[in-house]
């Protein structure tokens, strides 16, 4: 098997307003930021980067803002 072959994100956490994946090639959090944002959106979401930042042991976070529309 090839390395284009192999599987290198991992999904963490998908909700309408957010993608977090783990990166295993890069070893980083890909953080990929939807539509728009509330209080409450952005509070689970930072949450649930430090929770996946905690379980795959990364020190580097790729943060995604471009298709936030608003807040």
């Amino acid at each position: 098997m090839n390395q284009d072959s192999k599987i290198t994100m991992h999904p963490f956490f998908k909700e309408d307003y957010i993608l977090i994946e783990y990166d295993s090639i890069n070893k980083w959090i890909s953080v990929d930021w939807k539509g728009y944002q509330t209080e409450i959106s952005v509070k689970t979401g930072a949450n649930k980067i430090l929770e996946a930042v905690i379980e795959y042991q990364c020190a580097k976070v790729l943060n995604d803002n471009t298709n936030v529309v608003g807040i």
